[in-house]
């Protein structure tokens, strides 16, 4: 069990005591509020001063899946359809570390998308999945080996896949750092979080959006510095071999955003570098359309990445580095 709690009115992370309210509500009905650090930069939401795991784990049970599982995410085949495409996305951003003999463990893995994905490319793919109806698609549908908890699982991986996962943790070292009982000795851990330094949150500032953003479920919200910070706690220096950060959602999402305030109706127009050409009576110059939003959509993420702007990190950890 965890024997650590945070205290009060520091930062979970530097422990300063330089901290300050974020002037945002949280999506949903909630009672916390967002913090910043004034000194690691770190972003994070009080409810980290009043929870613990146990605490954590039995919202994830409840509360979590009457409120957030919405928008056809409970809809457990038509999640897995819906989010199957951007997987390949997922899989080349570490086909490097995906090796035919690679055991991989995806911990929140969800009704198993990126499991079946790379299924054909390693030696074994596993599971864990809190969520009994997603874990039972991933054992029945999939046919892939699911758990509950890690703890069950007495085998070695070489790779072990958190997707979205490390920003609901309690105390996101020390789990790191448990898992490391089921890595093998050169294995490594990918990591994937939503990044502070998405473009409406750190650049325009939309208000609409971050009150969207922030939500209770997500505890930490790391830039790279703090994702960094937050590694090195667990296994000590030099065992970050990269963090990455993209920019996924499109121009077009970032417009419906900034001059609507409303998300884009479906995550596939809002990752889609395509313009949604509907309706457009000549035909013989929809390619060309197609091709200058394509190349227009493309230029504009480029240029958000060289500033430093991108929605989502990749972290690749290899503890034994120490």
């Amino acid at each position: 069990m965890q024997n650590i709690s945070y205290k009060p009115s520091e930062c979970p992370l530097c422990a300063s005591k330089n901290i300050k309210d974020v002037d945002n509500t949280l999506r949903n009905v909630s009672d916390y509020k967002p913090i910043l650090c004034n000194k690691c930069s770190l972003i994070f939401l009080d409810k980290l001063y009043f929870t613990n795991q146990e605490k954590l784990d039995k919202f994830y049970q409840g509360e979590y899946l009457k409120e957030y599982y919405k928008d056809g995410k409970n809809d457990i085949l038509f999640n897995f359809n819906n989010k199957t495409p951007y997987q390949a996305i997922r899989k080349e951003r570490i086909s490097d570390y995906l090796k035919n003999d690679s055991n991989v463990l995806d911990i929140g893995c969800g009704p198993g998308y990126f499991l079946e994905s790379i299924r054909e490319n390693v030696a074994k793919v596993i599971g864990v999945e809190k969520n009994y109806e997603e874990r039972s698609f991933v054992n029945d549908h999939l046919k892939i080996p699911c758990y509950e908890d890690y703890t069950m699982i007495k085998e070695k991986f070489d790779i072990i896949v958190l997707n979205q996962v490390l920003e609901h943790v309690y105390n996101p070292p020390f789990f790191l750092r448990k898992l490391t009982s089921i890595l093998s000795e050169t294995g490594v851990f990918v990591i994937e979080v939503p990044s502070a330094t998405n473009p409406l949150v750190a650049l325009y500032n939309n208000r609409s959006f971050t009150n969207f953003w922030f939500q209770e479920p997500h505890l930490w919200y790391f830039n790279q510095k703090t994702l960094k910070l937050t590694l090195e706690k667990a296994f000590g220096e030099n065992c970050v071999d990269r963090i990455d950060f993209f920019q996924e959602t499109s121009f077009i999402n970032h417009y419906n955003w900034v001059f609507h305030n409303k998300k884009s109706p479906s995550r596939e127009q809002a990752t889609s570098n395509s313009f949604p050409l509907t309706g457009i009576k000549n035909s013989s110059i929809t390619s060309d359309l197609e091709q200058l939003f394509i190349d227009f959509n493309i230029g504009y993420k480029n240029i958000l990445n060289n500033a430093g702007y991108g929605d989502t990190m990749l972290a690749i950890v290899r503890p034994s580095s120490n």
